[in-house]
């Protein structure tokens, strides 16, 4: 599968590809970084689908319960209120949902296919279209920054060039760095973190839109089947090896370097066994 996150891992650390698409392991710890932002992801789809606050609220407090440090986070507060400043920050957006979560499969070349989804199909007031995402980020300028040099709405583009969108709208929101304070209980932090994220939209969510550029797109089509033709010779002579300048990410260890590190058999399969899981490449995308 030739989703855009796995193309960005191959490109990042072909090691890492390995992990992931060949030996077919995820780290069993999912880092939190991933927990929140997958949380708000999936209460803001069954947000635009159901329109219900409350129900995305219920579902937000009952993910986070499934954590481990649950009582110690305060993730769900967080994830919570993110929602809920994103829906008011956005309703009067002049880029308005017309479909959701629209997921993509596409024959690309020698068994590869082209897999992902959008967020969303938008329309703004002239009936033009364009594509939606959306995303969690610490910092949005940084985040900004980012989308400036990637590729990944020329992704997305390219998979759903038929609808002729006009480019792809990111709306992004930031994950709080207010903590709860030794003088106030769960509900008065609460109180703050909704206040803030209510109050202060354009500190916390900001929208973006990154429109089609035809020369970039033409670009990424020709390098994707570059990176095609690297990995049937990787796999071929297995070729994977270490990018040791990625293990640290956005202030995070990559979650393979556990096993990335074992030199010995016993070692590498007793780690494996332990500290993983086995998990088909795009099982999340398919679920």
């Amino acid at each position: 599968l030739l989703t855009y996150s796995n193309i960005s891992d191959f490109l990042t650390c072909p090691m890492k590809y390995f992990f992931r698409n060949i030996e077919k392991i995820i780290p069993a710890k999912k880092s939190a970084a991933l927990t929140i932002g997958s949380i708000f992801h999936d209460a803001v789809e069954m947000y635009y689908t159901t329109k219900s606050t409350d129900n995305c609220m219920k579902f937000i407090k009952t993910e986070c319960q499934k954590e481990s440090n649950y009582l110690e986070s305060n993730n769900d507060i967080m994830i919570q209120g993110m929602l809920l400043g994103f829906v008011a920050k956005f309703k009067d957006s002049d880029y308005q949902i017309e479909d959701n979560e629209i997921m993509f499969d596409i024959p690309f070349c020698d068994g590869y296919h082209r897999c992902g989804k959008t967020d969303a199909k938008l329309l703004n007031k002239r009936g033009q279209v364009f594509l939606g995402e959306w995303k969690t980020t610490g910092k949005i300028d940084t985040y900004i920054k980012k989308m400036q040099t990637d590729d990944q709405g020329n992704n997305y583009l390219w998979a759903f060039e038929d609808m002729k969108p006009e480019g792809v709208v990111f709306r992004i929101a930031k994950k709080t760095a207010l903590r709860i304070k030794k003088t106030e209980s769960v509900e008065e932090y609460r109180q703050r973190i909704f206040e803030d994220y209510i109050n202060r939209p354009n500190e916390n969510f900001h929208e973006e839109v990154v429109f089609l550029d035809v020369e970039g797109l033409a670009r990424w089509k020709h390098e994707v089947g570059q990176i095609c033709d690297q990995l049937k010779e990787f796999t071929k002579n297995d070729g994977w090896y270490r990018n040791t300048g990625a293990c640290w990410n956005y202030n995070s260890l990559c979650g393979y370097n556990g096993i990335c590190k074992c030199t010995k058999k016993s070692e590498y399969e007793s780690v494996k066994n332990t500290s993983y899981l086995y998990c088909e490449p795009g099982q999340e995308l398919f679920e």
